[in-house]
């Protein structure tokens, strides 16, 4: 066993491993909106073979004090870093991205903004909790009394969540856990109906504030794309972009957007569980190209997205943490793993 640090251990034979190949680089856990545990998670990944395992909660690096002892013991390559929410604008053209990055040690600097992010992302929820009660929205507490919307409220259904760990997903399960709510806001604005709101949620604030008026404007609390890479030392760290094909709603308006985003220096792209061949041959074309033109080791992760390793209801955007896209192979896994092993070993001796 090769100890590399405090937060990531490396089998020196992981070859062949006496876990499997499956690699999940992208599940949550209650640090933000996932339903489960850190130790619970980490259990089931165990329970699944899987070799390659990295917690990437919303904006905040997730440090369970037990995963030390946790993984010394099971000799399973852990990566327990973030997924970095930022802001990409070119003209009127805006979206959120999502950007996992996996190192041994991020930068203080790196620190603060997820810092802003989170008091930000803290700030907004408080306030949407608040018009979401002015509309009669309710929430259904777990002993089953029902009261007004409220932060409060909603802090007593999400326990083990701290209070700068809320986000757009905690609204949506509770809006969606009260009957009578999505007919208050459909009412409002018939455009707002389940498949959006599981969709998009309470994300595109601009547009919801005509019609529902679900916060004030208030200031971006998200780094730009170019702030957030302009930070990220990417020679000690993999930094990918999440799950293009949620992020955006075809291959044509990806591929749109994919020169300049190629051009900010990532050196690796998500392969989504749910991803469909049409985004496999994409990503493949997109890693090729950066791969000759900017980054030689540019790379695929893989990831699941996985929020609950028991959901009742399927939302066909987050799968479960074992669950790989049907279009990878055996030799797929091995090939990452391999680099991610290699990068890790190789960068051991680093500060990050």
């Amino acid at each position: 066993m090769s100890t590399l640090d405090s937060n990531i251990y490396v089998p020196y034979e992981f070859e062949t491993p006496k876990w499997g190949t499956i690699i999940d680089m992208h599940c949550h856990t209650t640090e933000s909106d996932g339903a489960q545990s850190p130790r619970e998670v980490y259990e089931h990944a165990k329970q699944k073979w899987i070799s390659v395992f990295a917690i990437t909660d919303h904006d905040k690096i997730t440090r369970h004090p037990d995963f030390p002892a946790w993984v010394q013991n099971d000799g399973q390559l852990i990566l327990e870093w973030v997924e970095v929410s930022a802001r990409y604008v070119r003209g009127d053209y805006r979206k959120s991205l999502h950007i996992p990055v996996y190192g041994l040690a991020l930068r203080w600097d790196i620190e603060d903004i997820l810092t802003g992010v989170r008091r930000g992302k803290a700030e907004k929820v408080q306030r949407q909790c608040e018009q979401l009660r002015k509309n009669g929205c309710m929430i259904t507490l777990p002993d089953n009394r029902v009261v007004p919307f409220s932060f409060d409220a909603m802090q007593l259904c999400f326990p083990e969540t701290q209070e700068d760990g809320f986000n757009n997903a905690h609204l949506v399960e509770l809006v969606l856990r009260h009957r009578d709510n999505m007919r208050k806001l459909e009412n409002l604005a018939p455009w707002i109906n389940e498949k959006n709101l599981l969709r998009e949620g309470f994300k595109s604030e601009w547009r919801y504030r005509r019609e529902i008026s679900l916060r004030e404007k208030l200031p971006e609390y998200e780094p730009t794309i170019e702030e957030l890479m302009e930070t990220i030392d990417r020679s000690n760290t993999i930094v990918s972009i999440a799950h293009p094909n949620y992020t955006f709603r075809t291959v044509e308006e990806f591929m749109m957007q994919a020169g300049y985003i190629l051009s900010l220096g990532p050196n690796a792209i998500e392969l989504n569980s749910t991803a469909t061949r049409p985004w496999y041959d994409a990503l493949e074309t997109f890693r090729d190209y950066q791969a000759e033109s900017y980054s030689p080791g540019f790379i695929r992760t893989y990831g699941s997205d996985c929020h609950d390793l028991y959901p009742a209801k399927p939302d066909n955007r987050h799968s479960l943490l074992w669950d790989m896209n049907p279009h990878i192979d055996t030799v797929d896994n091995i090939i990452a793993a391999r680099f991610i092993r290699n990068f890790t070993l190789r960068r051991s001796s680093h500060s990050f």
